[in-house]
């Protein structure tokens, strides 16, 4: 058995979370055939080692003499002589083409770009290319095209040069490396550039990760598209070439293309400024997104001071063989062993000069590391400052609004129109403060001091096993302390939220609970009201009264009216003049209810008070009356279905007005949180239908004009699911709809939905959620077992009554759950909007719906 369709309205909310990494440190290692770098993940504080490369591979190029020697140089092949000393010197490239002056024309530039490397180098190798040389443009129609100038080449006749689009399009593509580079030092390389870099760069072992398998294409320009680039910089170099070779030996680690652009681009910029000239050198991205990584050589300083005790020892040695063959008088050997002696002195002296640079390396990182850290914790109270002047501000804007919304709350002689507008501005204030709040929550962890974490030296050749393991395990204890430390801190500002957000809104939730205590008049202007026939066998008026500006709000009852004084008030209707007097209030959710109205006319003086209620025959009325008796049976309850389908089921949320489903909502208020199979969910109030949809309701969606047959209702549905309606097992106007597919159910949604906004009714109409159904079903957070409670008989259609059938629609009146919704136990089984195995599930049209 399947439930049939029951309706909900229902808020939605979302929830951001922000995550945050700190900076670590990384070395550079070779691990499994590939050049790698290693370093401590800001997520998780663990050691890290991330493989870039198989092989890296420079190609440099330097022109000074062209073919035509009014073009000569005098710094270019300095500066690419210069660039390829630093790769070899210091960067772990396995091999550095160069072509200089004669060797670089445009066949054997292109014939080592897109023949001899290609064959070279896999996807998984890095390749950098610098050219050191003339540049040149040519206006075009489109606009300009840049070259660079080989040795054969010539500024005003482009057919020998080699343009920056077949760099970019050619020679980009057909080097199957992963990340390749270009380094161009000359005036209007620009030109080469085709998407600007946008992101900063960073400095961590995540973010390596995070791009160590993404290809790149990358360009680092001296100048932009119509600059010309200056010499005479430092270390004799070109200004840009000198400050590129600066930043790599500069750097006391590995360093990414982007850090190498940023470091380079300043100083160049501010270099050229100082001399009155401007040139802004370019980076950017051909294509992809990943970041060439400049590897570095390393020496390990165990490895550097074990060579020199074995130079020392051999040096003694040498010494000892020196005087024994002075005393053996062997003047040969004696200049033997000083030939020896002398180069191996020399070794020693370049070990004790390796070990004194990479102590030095190792001084800069730390200070670095310090500098960076005291910048860090400038930085953080800075921010921090910054934040609580803000947060001053808003805190003080925040209580000038609290006083005026409390004010507006309490002033006299609103209506109820005015306290349906203020109660959503105090709503939406609340939920924009708390998510102020919230937010600066998070800034203030963001601002917490990262934990320091420290790496774990390797094991030195003199320190035994015990004393290893005994700095290690301080270490390890160090950084644990650390990690607790932050963990902590970030628990206590998140423990601290409910106090802030609860003090933050305090002004606005009592300027809340001001307005909901009231009773507020509707103003006459906004009242429609509509009188039905009169009765005047009984003295009855049918009437309803709709509310301009809340929209979907009715209210509908029977007017007791003497005959006397009713054509009074059938003529006060029709002359527009017919009084209506009625207060309203509104809920902490934001339902509006109001009270029974009063009617009269200008000619009467006495007011007549309504009934809230429908107009009910005198047999329909006994036969309802008689469902709240304790003593009805099962069968009884049945008959009376079939009776009031026989005679007409007037009663309200049954049957159909104009066409369009009269459904009868009930407020599901307040919201909560509920598990259901050990996955928690948050309710918000909503509204629910109280009876389950009926055949007559169901019947009008199939024989509209724009009902079921119009494809709309029916999208992303497998094909034919609405050819083929069942007819109910009770075929009564009356019972509910069954035999219905979750298809056909979600269908009549939307449609009813669309009759909604047509009719100005500001709903969201759909199937309810599991989560929101068992919360109306139990009563909200009462957890009910039943829908009225504990169990009790004659409360509910189920198999114990003997029946074997459904009955109309709202038999069992004691039987309804808190928010008044009928039949939520027994009758039939219900469609749910998602999956019964896995509620947290909601995909719109799976076919495993069945509850």
């Amino acid at each position: 058995m399947k439930r049939s369709p029951r309706l909900t309205t229902a808020l939605l909310s979302a929830c951001i979370v922000a995550v945050f990494a700190t900076m670590l440190s990384a070395n550079a290692q070779n691990a499994r055939g590939f050049l790698s770098v290693v370093g401590t993940s800001e997520r998780t504080q663990e050691s890290v080692q991330v493989s870039l490369y198989r092989k890296m591979v420079a190609v440099v190029i330097g022109i000074d003499r062209y073919a035509d020697p009014t073009m000569n140089l005098e710094y270019a092949v300095r500066d690419a002589m210069g660039v390829r000393d630093t790769l070899d010197e210091l960067y772990t490239f396995d091999s550095i083409d160069t072509l200089f002056n004669e060797q670089a024309t445009r066949a054997n530039i292109l014939s080592l770009l897109m023949t001899t490397l290609p064959q070279r180098v896999s996807e998984d190798d890095a390749v950098l290319i610098f050219f050191s040389g003339h540049g040149n443009t040519v206006d075009t129609a489109t606009g300009p095209l840049g070259y660079l100038v080989p040795h054969d080449g010539a500024s005003n006749n482009p057919v020998n040069n080699i343009s920056m689009s077949q760099l970019r399009d050619d020679v980009s593509r057909t080097i199957p490396a992963r990340h390749l580079y270009f380094i161009v030092d000359a005036c209007y390389g620009g030109l080469l550039t085709r998407s600007a870099g946008t992101s900063a760069p960073q400095r961590n072992i995540d973010y390596l990760q995070s791009i160590a398998e993404k290809p790149a294409r990358q360009v680092l320009t001296a100048g932009d598209t119509d600059q010309q680039v200056l010499d005479g910089g430092p270390l004799g170099h070109s200004v840009f070439t000198g400050r590129l070779i600066e930043a790599l030996r500069n750097a006391t680690d590995y360093i990414t293309a982007s850090e190498l652009a940023r470091d380079v681009k300043e100083k160049v910029f501010t270099d050229a400024e100082a001399r009155g000239h401007k040139q802004t050198p370019l980076d950017g991205y051909l294509s992809g997104t990943g970041d060439f990584v400049f590897i570095p050589k390393r020496r390990n300083l165990l490895a550097v001071q074990r060579e020199i005790a074995e130079l020392e020892a051999q040096l003694e040695a040498s010494r000892r063989d020196e005087e024994n063959a002075a005393r053996q008088n062997n003047e040969r050997r004696q200049a033997e062993e000083l030939q020896r002696q002398a180069e191996t002195a020399e070794k020693l002296r370049q070990a004790r000069e390796a070990e004194r640079l990479e102590r030095e390396r190792q001084a800069r990182a730390a200070e670095a590391a310090e500098a960076k850290r005291l910048a860090d914790q400038r930085s953080r109270q800075t921010e921090q400052k910054r934040l609580d002047e803000e947060r001053r501000l808003a805190e003080l804007r925040r209580l000038a609004e609290e006083e005026r919304l409390k004010r507006e709350s309490e002033r006299a002689g609103m209506t109820l129109h005015e306290a349906v507008i203020r109660h959503k501005e105090l709503r939406e204030r609340i939920a924009e403060v708390e998510a102020q709040v919230r937010a600066e929550v998070e800034q203030d962890k963001k601002l917490i001091r990262p934990p320091d974490i420290r790496t774990v030296d390797p094991k030195d050749e003199f320190e035994t096993t015990a004393e290893y393991d005994a700095r290690r395990k301080r270490l390890e204890e160090g950084n644990a302390q650390e990690r607790d430390r932050h963990r902590l801190e970030s628990a206590a500002a998140d423990a601290n939220l409910p106090d802030r957000i609860a003090q933050a809104t305090d002004g606005f939730r009592k300027a809340l609970d001001a307005l909901v205590l009231r009773e507020y008049p509707l103003s006459a202007d906004k009242i429609a009201v509509k009188l039905g026939d009169y009765d005047a066998d009984r003295g009855l008026f049918a009437y309803e009264i709709t509310l301009d500006g809340i929209p979907g709000l009715t209210s509908s009852g029977i007017l007791p009216v003497p005959r006397d004084s009713a054509r009074a008030l059938r003529d006060a209707e029709q002359g527009a003049a017919l009084i209506v007097a009625v207060t309203g209030k509104v809920g902490k959710d934001g339902a509006v209810s109001v009270g029974v109205p009063s009617f009269g006319a200008p000619n009467l003086p006495d007011r007549f008070p309504g009934k809230p209620g429908v107009l009910l025959s005198p047999e329909a009325q006994r036969l309802i009356a008689e469902l709240t008796a304790a003593g009805t049976t099962d069968r009884r309850r049945l008959d009376i279905g079939v009776r009031l389908a026989a005679i007409g089921d007037t009663r309200r949320g049954v049957g159909v007005e104009k066409g369009v489903p009269d459904i009868d909502w009930v407020s599901v208020s307040p919201g909560g949180r509920i598990t259901i199979n050990g996955t928690s969910f948050e309710v918000q109030p909503f509204s629910l239908a109280r009876y389950e949809i009926t055949n007559a309701q169901f019947e009008a969606f199939v024989n509209a004009s724009d009902g079921a047959s119009k494809a709309a209702w029916w999208r992303g549905m497998p094909p034919n699911v609405f050819k083929t309606i069942a007819a109910s097992d009770n075929p009564q106007p009356n019972a509910p709809k069954t035999n219905v597919t979750w298809y056909q159910a979600v269908a009549f949604t939307r449609w009813l939905n669309a009759q909604m906004k047509e009719a100005n009714r500001t709903l969201e109409v759909r199937l309810p959620t599991e989560w929101e159904w068992q919360w109306a079903a139990q009563g909200g957070s009462e957890t009910r077992e039943y829908p009225w409670g504990d169990w009790r008989d004659g409360y509910a259609n189920t198999d114990a009554g003997g029946l074997g059938k459904t009955t109309a629609v709202g038999m069992y009146p004691s039987g309804s759950s808190k928010s008044g919704a009928l039949d939520m136990g027994g009758n039939v089984w219900e469609w749910c909007l998602n999956e019964y195995d896995a509620p947290y599930i909601i995909d719109g049209l799976s076919t495993n719906k069945s509850k």
